[in-house]
C-alpha cells in the first residue's frame, strides 16, 4: 500500500498536466470528428448508391410491357389533334 501512495502523487500530477494540454483538449476531438465524419459520410453515400442500384433494376416482364405500350409525344399529339379537329376547335384556322 505504501508503494501505491508513493506513485499516486506523480501520476495525478501527470494527469492534471495532460488535462490542461491544449492539443489533447481541442486537437484530438477535432481529429476524431474529421476522421469519424469521413467514415460516416462514406457509409451514407454508399446507402444512397445502393438504393439507386436497387431502384434501377426492373423486372423483365414489366420492362417488356413498358416497351410494348410505349407512348411518344407524336402519338399523343395525333390523338389530341384528331379529337380537337372533330370538335371544331380549330375552325378559325385557315
Amino acid at each position: 500500500m505504501a508503494n501505491a501512495a508513493r506513485w499516486a502523487g506523480p501520476v495525478m500530477a501527470a494527469l492534471r498536466k495532460l488535462r490542461k494540454n491544449r492539443t489533447l483538449q481541442y486537437g484530438v476531438p477535432m481529429m476524431i470528428l474529421v476522421i469519424g465524419g469521413s467514415f460516416g459520410l462514406r457509409e451514407f453515400t454508399q446507402i444512397r448508391y445502393d438504393a439507386h442500384n436497387l431502384r434501377s433494376k426492373v423486372d423483365p416482364a414489366l420492362e417488356e410491357k413498358i416497351k410494348k405500350n410505349k407512348i411518344t409525344l407524336e402519338s399523343e399529339y395525333e390523338v389530341w389533334f384528331t379529337a380537337c379537329s372533330k370538335t371544331e376547335v380549330f375552325a378559325f384556322l385557315p
